[in-house]
């Protein structure tokens, strides 16, 4: 195999020789298109961006079908790293690897209403006011996320509760699961945590409106605590 690759390169080689200087061609280069891979002169091939010539294809002391073969290499690993890029980039943009990867999902517990959360949870709290133990049995942990990331399949199920001027809450009208925390003219949305299918991803960062705990618990996680 190496005898005939050097042969080969030695045809091509006696063809890349410089021409003599005649009226034609007064510097002696070389004729258009002659010389080098038939695989660089072909249209819509790749061109490596180093040129056959800056391999040495003629340095002394080294065979000729090494150097060929060196460069050979470089091309291989060339096309090589371009289709590795855009392999990558195109997985990095896949729509369904971005669902994937950022989708959390979730439902009541009859699962008459089901959510989706487009993106990272952000770290819940954990709300100890009244309203919030009443309406949920329990201190109320919810994550606070975009209204735009917030999908809603089986919203007619839903009825929402006016608790306040400003805040509204939603539960499930079959099951009375407690799904939605909704600050009615702000741009996001409390979910309950305990409605999320695992994995979340997240942890809980902090206690809020402590001053109104019950009285049969204590808070002993060791995360700050804020009275309101």
């Amino acid at each position: 195999m190496q005898a005939i690759l050097h042969r080969w390169v030695r045809l091509r080689a006696a063809r890349r020789r410089p021409q003599a200087a005649g009226p034609s061609n007064p510097r002696g280069d070389r004729s258009p298109g002659r010389g080098g891979s038939p695989m660089l002169r072909e249209k819509n091939t790749f061109t490596p961006s180093v040129p056959l010539g800056a391999v040495h294809v003629y340095r002394a002391n080294v065979p000729v079908w090494q150097s060929v073969a060196h460069w050979f290499q470089e091309l291989v690993l060339q096309v090589k790293c371009k289709f590795d890029v855009r392999s990558n980039r195109q997985a990095a943009t896949s729509p369904n690897t971005i669902e994937e990867r950022a989708m959390h999902k979730g439902s009541c517990l009859c699962g008459a209403v089901r959510f989706e959360v487009t993106g990272t949870l952000p770290p819940p709290d954990a709300c100890h006011c009244t309203q919030c133990r009443k309406q949920s049995g329990h201190f109320f942990a919810s994550t606070d996320v975009p209204r735009a990331a917030l999908t809603i399949h089986g919203a007619d199920r839903l009825t929402w509760f006016r608790s306040s001027e400003k805040v509204r809450r939603g539960f499930c009208s079959t099951c009375g699961s407690s799904l939605f925390w909704d600050p009615i003219k702000k741009d996001w949305i409390g979910v309950a945590m305990g409605a999320f299918d695992p994995p979340t991803d997240t942890r809980r960062r902090i206690h809020i409106y402590v001053g109104e705990k019950g009285d049969y618990y204590d808070i002993v996680d060791g995360l700050p605590q804020n009275q309101h």
